[in-house]
């Protein structure tokens, strides 16, 4: 149900603006293929089938707008702050590790397992609403718009090995990426948070908690 109605959003904003110009473009599609028909008849009614299924699923919409109301977009929250409600078409995907192998992708419900000198394995892993809205709450409380997206904080120390870190998310058809691959070890205030978030949250928390990723076998060699 979460996925239908994610999928139903991201066709809302589509919907909303190319339904309204065409509405407001029909009588002139109309008088064009009349005038360019021999009959003057046939591309007509093809075009008001057209516009009778797009009614049809504009009235659908609309009444699926109504029962599940959408938050303001990325670009009109105030303070450049997430809405206080989850978005329902929130995804995400992170990437962590040396050489950014371990991946969680909410988009397709999967999560990828760097093996290091094997080949990655790649396992269904879908998160609960509950664990979305975890990551959505600590995502909003540490800012996470205000991040630019290439994240170099500042006092960089070193760190062997060196691991990286991306970020992608989707709210309210908006997408925001955050590539981080200097100064991981860095103590800024706002590297600190950017790490729990991947590292605790996401990684501790909720992978690494899961019976599916418990199952995958360990890597035969490691980083050095």
């Amino acid at each position: 149900m979460r996925r239908i109605k994610q999928n139903i959003y991201s066709l809302g904003y589509i919907v909303d603006t190319s339904t309204q110009r065409l509405q407001s473009d029909a009588p002139f599609y109309k008088k064009f293929y009349a005038s360019s028909s021999r009959d003057g008849t046939g591309p007509i009614e093809d075009m008001n089938n057209v516009l009778n299924s797009i009614s049809k699923d504009l009235k659908e919409y609309k009444e699926l707008r109504q029962k599940y109301p959408v938050q303001e977009s990325i670009k009109n929250t105030k303070n450049n702050a997430m809405p206080a409600q989850m978005p329902m078409d929130f995804e995400f995907s992170v990437k962590y590790g040396v050489g950014n192998k371990n991946i969680l992708n909410t988009f397709e419900d999967t999560f990828t397992k760097d093996m290091v000198v094997d080949p990655p394995i790649t396992i269904n892993l879908a998160l609960s609403q509950e664990e979305m809205k975890t990551i959505y709450d600590e995502m909003r409380r540490i800012n996470i718009l205000d991040y630019p997206t290439r994240f170099n904080p500042d006092r960089n120390i070193a760190e062997v090995p060196h691991p990286s870190y991306y970020l992608k998310i989707r709210f309210n058809g908006e997408v925001k990426e955050i590539y981080w691959k200097k100064g991981i070890a860095s103590e800024v205030d706002e590297a600190i948070k950017l790490k729990e978030l991947i590292d605790w949250y996401i990684r501790d928390e909720i992978i690494q908690s899961r019976l599916e990723y418990k199952k995958l076998p360990e890597p035969r060699g490691g980083y050095s």
